[in-house]
């Protein structure tokens, strides 16, 4: 007869399912990140070298110049970015689920699995939030060069 082991897998479904749940949003995360239409965003992009034909311009003009230029940098910086989130996205997952595989085998001892979790989790969120706060930057400026666009005539034509 042989001898039973004595070690109680430790039940570890409530962290299971916490980084289950934060898998979920990183991936509907990762899917609105892969959905962007960079082209679009890229087309909002005010080109400053386009627009002057001079080295002046009226100062009427400078206030509303340089929102665009703020704006449209705001697209860029998540255009530019983009492919450096959608890495860290990948690799919050795979770090997400190499630590569900490590507690479904009972390789982590509970007290560890805890802060393993937490810390796991916690740096999710802060990627999660990183992206949402660019896209959200992004969409807001493009809206925002659109109505600047729709409302004000262009810096050549009032030149």
């Amino acid at each position: 007869m042989g001898l039973e082991s004595c070690k109680l897998k430790t039940d570890y479904q409530r962290e299971i399912k916490a980084i289950d749940s934060t898998i979920s949003i990183l991936d509907s995360c990762k899917n609105t990140l892969i959905q962007i239409d960079s082209a679009s965003l890229q087309s909002k992009c005010f080109d400053l070298a386009n627009i002057l034909s001079g080295d002046t311009i009226k100062k009427d003009n400078a206030l509303l110049l340089s929102k665009q230029v703020e704006l449209s940098k705001n697209i860029q910086n998540l255009l530019n970015n983009k492919h450096s989130l959608e890495l860290a996205l990948h690799e919050s997952i795979k770090q997400l689920s190499n630590l569900k595989q490590d507690l479904s085998f009972d390789l982590i001892t509970k007290n560890n699995s805890q802060q393993f979790v937490v810390n796991e989790i916690n740096e999710s969120q802060r990627i999660l939030s990183t992206i949402e706060s660019a896209i959200k930057i992004a969409n807001t400026s493009a809206n925002q060069l659109d109505s600047i666009q729709k409302s004000a005539p262009t810096i050549a034509d009032t030149q």
